[in-house]
């Protein structure tokens, strides 16, 4: 049986997403995390796999044991994946998944706008 590491997906034409990425690469210390951008060919064998409309790149994506989490479950999934003091994150599961994508979809929408784009993705 091969096990191979989770993937979060992202936007690699958003500052704020390669920011992000950025943290996340500094805190997770045994590389416990792969990254792909959306846009790449994985991120389209990704939306092929799981029925997602490939153009919809306002999504972050976790894959982790063949399952996906979206959006703002997918943010804490992959924080609290890392361990130790990140599991910490898995605390604002208790605000409703209405409400944490409600707040995620508002930034997804404006991030662009609030935060810019970049041309050329870091990884």
């Amino acid at each position: 049986m091969t096990i191979t590491k989770p993937v979060l997906y992202y936007d690699a034409k958003c500052k704020l997403c390669n920011t992000w990425l950025n943290i996340l690469r500094i805190i997770d210390k045994n590389n416990r995390i792969s990254y792909s951008v959306l846009q790449a060919e994985t991120g389209k064998i990704l939306f092929e796999k799981y029925k997602f409309d490939y153009q919809n790149t306002d999504t972050v994506v976790f894959e982790k044991d063949s399952k996906i989490f979206l959006r703002s479950e997918a943010v804490i999934e992959c924080i609290s994946y890392i361990n130790g003091l990140w599991n910490i994150i898995k605390i604002l599961r208790i605000i409703p998944l209405n409400i944490r994508d409600s707040a995620y979809n508002i930034i997804a929408k404006n991030r662009y706008k609030w935060f810019g784009k970049i041309n050329s993705c870091e990884i």
